[in-house]
């Protein structure tokens, strides 16, 4: 491997105002990182900026403990962090793309006529960014910014799917001691990503069912959940009914959208 990359140039600093030259290095690696589809090691990363392995483990140490990296579940490679997905998220909600989303929203609720959602993952765990009410009977609400359940909720267990564990630590662990086993969550993760979805009822309170399904951007990375909610007896929750095929179809679309635009 050699040290040219696209986010590495090897001229004269440009003229201009004084910066802090290491910064600028960490967001340098950071767009290394980006740039790959599958995760860095210390030695691929050292060997692309041209620095020392110490040096650029003290670079990397700091980017992850800001959130802005993460150790892949190996423990060997690093990929980027819930803090870079955050600030993705907030960028596109800043551009043209969050139409993408919020169309899909409200194209998915026109389908089937149930409440939709798109969800995020924070340090809280999944927080609604973009709703669309029910257009049908007695429907469910959901507001912008509800923090959902960690039990219990199909958008949670999207998360608990495909972030790696330590995204998931700080929302984990405001839980009561012992409310999520390492077996649950490993039962959650294996049965969402077979059936790439979710569903559940007694969501939020036992008389409403819902069910999610992963949107994917760049490089396959999760960017959130997309999800449709509604009252037990007139929402059908199955992973085979209309409902949950449009959930899909639409997320798929979705995922589709955002790797092209990006």
């Amino acid at each position: 491997m050699t040290n040219q990359h696209p986010y590495i140039e090897e001229t004269e600093v440009e003229a201009g105002p004084k910066g802090i030259a290491s910064v600028e290095t960490a967001i340098r690696l950071v767009r290394i990182i980006e740039a790959s589809s599958d995760p860095l090691t210390l030695k691929e990363i050292a060997e692309v900026i041209g620095f020392s392995a110490s040096k650029t483990h003290h670079y990397l140490v700091s980017l992850v403990r800001c959130g802005l990296l993460d150790r892949d579940r190996a423990g060997f490679g690093y990929t980027l962090g819930s803090f870079s997905l955050q600030l993705g998220l907030t960028a596109l909600g800043r551009s043209d793309t969050v139409n993408m989303v919020s169309d899909a929203v409200r194209a998915l609720r026109d389908e089937i006529g149930h409440t939709t959602a798109f969800s995020v993952w924070t340090a809280r765990g999944p927080v609604v960014r973009h709703s669309e009410p029910s257009i049908t009977p007695l429907g469910v609400s959901l507001r912008l910014g509800t923090v959902l359940p960690m039990l219990k909720s199909p958008t949670a267990a999207i998360f608990i799917a495909w972030l790696p564990d330590n995204e998931l630590q700080s929302a984990l662990k405001a839980l009561p001691r012992g409310t999520l086993s390492l077996r649950t969550l490993a039962e959650i993760r294996n049965q969402t990503r077979k059936e790439r979805g979710a569903h559940a009822a007694g969501v939020r309170n036992p008389s409403i069912a819902a069910a999610a399904a992963p949107v994917f951007g760049r490089n396959s990375r999760l960017i959130g959940a997309l999800s449709t909610l509604g009252l037990i007896g007139q929402f059908d929750d199955r992973p085979t009914s209309a409902v949950s095929l449009a959930l899909q179809r639409h997320a798929r679309a979705l995922s589709e959208r955002l790797a092209s635009h990006a």
